[in-house]
């Protein structure tokens, strides 16, 4: 898991897309990058994004605004795995 990048977004937003029936906007992705509360992930494999977490702090709460694994790698749980370390991020982070 690492931080989610400019070059991430198309692949982010194409997941999305794929994913749910009212997607966010490539838009949406990119407010995350500068958002003070925000400290957005993406799950790889092999240097391919197979997921992404966009879990906010405000002031002592982490909360998750979104969270998907991408359909060929859904059942692993690799949403579990991406949860629980936001968890402990936003924990370290002060929540």
């Amino acid at each position: 898991m690492r931080p989610l990048v400019e070059t991430d977004l198309d692949t982010v937003a194409q997941i999305e897309q794929e994913s749910r029936p009212s997607p966010w906007s490539l838009k949406q992705f990119a407010a995350e990058l500068t958002s003070a509360n925000s400290y957005p992930h993406v799950l790889t494999l092999d240097d391919e994004v197979i997921g992404y977490i966009i879990p906010w702090l405000i002031a002592d709460e982490v909360q998750i605004q979104n969270i998907v694994v991408a359909s060929n790698h859904r059942g692993k749980k690799l949403g579990e795995l991406l949860l629980n370390i936001a968890l402990q991020q936003g924990l370290d982070r002060g929540a």
